[in-house]
């Protein structure tokens, strides 16, 4: 039980700090040892649940500005249109 209690306040630790992977690992050790605990199962899949959101984030930052996907576009005259979110107008005729 002793290994389960170190392996779990270390995990703690790691969720403290955001280190979602050293947090999963310290779980998982942790529920190598009692693998019926139902409190560590759950706070392990909230570790993965974070460490998912955080892989997520950065994408989503990316998709927030079209712009920053094609850069040549970034001093374009449509430039500001792109970025208030108005489509592209054909050419009149």
């Amino acid at each position: 039980m002793r290994a389960k209690a170190w392996s779990t306040d270390e995990a703690l630790d790691y969720v403290e700090r955001g280190d979602w992977d050293n947090a999963i690992r310290s779980f998982e050790e942790a529920l190598d040892k009692d693998p019926d605990d139902e409190d560590l199962q759950q706070l392990l899949e909230s570790a993965k649940a974070e460490k998912a959101r955080g892989q997520i984030r950065p994408a989503l930052k990316a998709d927030a500005d079209p712009l920053a996907r094609v850069p040549e576009l970034q001093n374009s005259p449509e430039a500001v249109r792109i970025r208030r979110g108005h489509p592209h107008r054909p050419p009149r005729r």
